[in-house]
């Protein structure tokens, strides 16, 4: 089976098509091979089975836009024979013959149509409610979210799935000894709070003004170590940087492996989350790893962690900035809100999300 992730190169909010990824390739169901569709059109002659095509557009205008969805996406489809589609916050197409899915990866991504910025954003608004009556399945994270976007539209999704974020086994609690290792590797042995970042300024400007609040309460040697992926604009991220009083307790790591964030995360004091739903996996990884959470409320946030995140009661720089502070003070607080996360994560499972996924890709295949 070939199938294709549809998105705009524009839209951020790629985690959950990640995730999703993921999963299909972690199944006993799905041994995969993902390939852009540029490269797999020009680099291929013979096509083969079990691939992954990932499909971006970065049209953005009222002749290229529908273009690309009405004319240049069935042809692309029926090129890399395609057997099912995923199309990322955006459109399903009447002319697309397969099997599509629609995924929604925030609310708050909706939302912001009420003012969008780009023609992409104002063109799959317009066409959101149209595209849910259209796809086979829509696949939501979670059960809050799934309200809040019934709301927005105003009207039920009868035909959506959840599929919730899940963190993978490298994610564990750690014993001393190895977070000691981890912080000499990293830290030079001193606590440190973690953060993973997308490319939006606003994100680590509020991450930087709440640690300078903890910072200025605790004169210690705490330091910020901040996550980001390959593609992050370290460059505009360092402009800022360079002018912030703490700056040489900051650290910025881009693109590491797997098991070196797992180290970390589960080394580190609390997890700093002031990401937007679609970023949901570091907190579950935080949760599995026994390691606290402060976060902004959110749909997500507060469905997926319950009582094991501390929640800010404004979602403000200051207010994050005291919760940090908070946490310090109270070492009993720190180990309850570990062993409620623990507790939490194990409803979590990676295995028995990656079968709902192949459940769904299974039904609406043979209707």
């Amino acid at each position: 089976m070939n199938i294709a992730f549809v998105c705009h190169k524009c839209d951020t909010d790629h985690h959950y098509k990640n995730y999703l990824l993921q999963l299909l390739n972690s199944s006993g169901s799905g041994n995969f091979a993902t390939i852009y569709h540029s490269q797999f059109i020009r680099k291929q002659k013979n096509l083969s089975d079990n691939l992954l095509i990932i499909i971006e557009t970065e049209a953005d205008s009222a002749i290229a836009l529908p273009y690309f969805i009405q004319v240049q996406l069935p042809q692309i489809l029926r090129k890399v024979k395609a057997d099912f589609v995923f199309t990322l916050n955006g459109l399903v197409n009447k002319r697309v013959k397969i099997p599509q899915v629609l995924l929604l990866t925030s609310t708050p991504h909706f939302e912001s149509f009420n003012k969008p910025e780009t023609f992409w954003q104002k063109y799959f608004s317009k066409n959101l409610v149209r595209s849910i009556q259209y796809a086979a399945a829509v696949i939501i994270y979670s059960q809050k979210a799934l309200l809040e976007t019934e709301a927005i539209i105003g009207a039920p999704i009868l035909t959506a799935h959840l599929i919730y974020y899940t963190a993978s086994a490298d994610f564990n609690p750690l014993e001393w000894p190895q977070k000691i290792l981890t912080k000499g590797s990293y830290t030079n042995n001193r606590e440190f709070f973690i953060a993973v970042l997308n490319n939006e300024q606003t994100e680590y400007t509020g991450l930087l003004k709440a640690f300078s609040v903890f910072k200025k309460w605790q004169h210690s040697s705490m330091q910020f170590l901040m996550l980001a992926s390959k593609d992050f604009d370290e460059e505009r991220f360092n402009e800022k940087l360079a002018t912030y009083k703490y700056r040489n307790d900051v650290q910025l790591f881009k693109d590491l492996p797997q098991k070196q964030v797992a180290a970390l995360m589960a080394s580190a004091y609390c997890l700093v989350f002031n990401n937007t739903d679609e970023n949901l996996l570091a907190l579950v990884q935080s949760l599995q790893s026994a390691t606290p959470v402060i976060a902004y409320k959110s749909a997500g946030a507060e469905e997926y962690g319950h009582e094991a995140v501390i929640y800010c009661d404004t979602n403000t720089f200051e207010n994050m900035g005291q919760k940090m502070i908070h946490l310090y003070k109270n070492e009993a607080l720190k180990e309850s809100l570990a062993f409620k996360g623990s507790q939490i994560a194990i409803n979590y499972s990676q295995e028995q999300e990656a079968q709902k996924l192949w459940n769904i890709i299974e039904a609406v295949t043979k209707k």
